[in-house]
């Protein structure tokens, strides 16, 4: 839970600039316990409609509210097929991710090529820096620093399978 990260000084989720994304980590389907929908139409923004049980797939699966009900209530989140987890992507990935399923059982992917076209594509539209300039901002993209953490998959490593398999630290 963040708060407690907080509490003995680590970094949160927010102080890491990292972006939640919700996904199902067993065979079943994506979805959320009466309790944690209860609390989450109690929390939400007025002008955001209440979800029920019936269109909670519906949810964005970056909502932030959502998110922290479900890292606070834990597997009391979970719906009857489901054991959501959450993934903390980083912020400069965010526009390049996608859940990958398989039977119910989803994977958060990342498309490294994605994330480094888009960033040449800004460097190469900038018409206030030089040549050389652009060049060395290309060379930074492909650093250390623009890799994926060790916990992401590279979707563009797949192996045509369409199953990727999520890469865990815990």
């Amino acid at each position: 839970m963040d708060s407690k990260k907080e509490e003995e000084g680590g970094e949160t989720s927010s102080s890491k600039k990292t972006t939640p994304v919700m996904y199902n980590a067993r065979f079943g389907s994506f979805s959320f316990s009466s309790e944690a929908i209860a609390e989450y139409n109690i929390r939400k923004p007025s002008d955001v409609p209440p979800i029920r049980m019936s269109t909670c797939v519906d949810i964005d699966r970056t909502d932030s509210i959502m998110a922290q009900i479900c890292r606070e209530m834990g597997p009391k989140a979970n719906g009857m097929f489901s054991k959501i987890q959450i993934e903390d992507v980083p912020v400069r990935f965010s526009e390049c991710y996608a859940i990958r399923e398989f039977d119910g059982l989803e994977t958060v992917c990342i498309s490294l090529r994605k994330y480094q076209l888009e960033c040449i594509l800004r460097i190469l539209d900038t018409i206030t820096m030089s040549n050389d300039e652009k060049i060395k901002m290309i060379k930074l993209v492909f650093s250390e620093e623009n890799q994926l953490p060790s916990n992401l998959h590279n979707e563009d490593d797949n192996d045509g399978s369409g199953f990727l398999t999520k890469k865990y630290n815990k």
